[in-house]
């Protein structure tokens, strides 16, 4: 089901917070979209967290208790667009139930797209004009905002495969080019445009690991393909995948795979798959 089909209605506005402001809590009856322009804000809704930093969107669900803080480094600037559902999925729960399931387990959180930057923009310019023709065209900018968000998210899928956060997809991508490179968590973090806090909890929730273990992991998994795939020497292994030294490399392969490269490597050659 296309849950844009069962809005009734959106509107938006904009507010400027004092550092250290907070509020809540509320209990959410609309989809919203949260853009946060400057500033940070935490949301917590029925026991989840989500930090929401400059130039990113936070996506609210209906049904939830909605908790707000916001930046003591100073003032927090969002802008907001709500969508209302329909008076008939409203009270039957249809249409929401299923995506609080499936996108339950977080609030989703993205980066703003330049064309939601530019929606956000028009709409503010435009206010709130009554029916019309303008109003039409407003609403269609609203819906055009959420189906970017929901593009990001599991919301937006059928398989309810959620899509990464934006700093994730970064952090991974640099990653997997340059592993071997001497790569720790505020390198990650800088390349990925967050702090390395809240990339570690992005990490922790998404990939299941921090990114400094995620690191580690791909090196062993590229330092154990290459045991079996080449006839490279233990120390040119170890320097190919970003190990401090042969012993760095040895030790790190033996905790993972449960044996030393040359065992690793002398079982593979010789067909004997026992340790892997």
């Amino acid at each position: 089901m296309n849950l844009l089909s069962e809005i009734k209605g959106y509107s938006w506005g904009i507010i400027t917070y004092k550092p250290h402001a907070h509020f809540g809590p509320r209990w959410q009856r609309n989809y919203q979209l949260v853009f946060v322009h400057s500033g940070a804000a935490r949301i917590f809704a029925n026991g989840l967290e989500a930090r929401v930093g400059p130039q990113e969107w936070a996506l609210l669900l209906p049904g939830r208790s909605e908790r707000f803080r916001f930046s003591g480094e100073g003032p927090t600037r969002h802008s907001w667009i709500h969508a209302e559902p329909a008076r008939s999925a409203a009270a039957s729960g249809r249409g929401h139930e299923s995506r609080q399931t499936r996108g339950g387990e977080s609030i989703p959180v993205g980066a703003m797209t330049a064309r939601m930057q530019f929606i956000i923009g028009e709409l503010l310019q435009s206010g709130n004009p009554p029916a019309g023709p303008a109003r039409a065209c407003c609403e269609s900018l609203a819906a055009a905002a959420f189906f970017d968000a929901f593009s990001q998210t599991d919301l937006g899928t059928d398989d309810g495969k959620a899509r990464r956060h934006p700093s994730v997809e970064r952090a991974l991508s640099l990653i997997n080019e340059s592993f071997a490179d001497p790569l720790d968590l505020p390198t990650l973090a800088r390349h990925a445009g967050s702090s390395p806090q809240h990339l570690a909890r992005l990490f922790k929730a998404q990939i299941g690991r921090t990114p400094v273990r995620h690191l580690w992991r791909i090196r062993e998994d590229a330092g154990a393909r290459l045991l079996r795939e080449s006839g490279l020497t233990i120390a040119e292994i170890a320097e190919a995948c970003g190990f401090q030294n042969p012993f760095h490399f040895t030790r790190r392969i033996r905790e993972r795979f449960g044996a030393p490269p040359k065992v690793l490597r002398n079982c593979h050659w010789r067909g004997n798959s026992q340790a892997h």
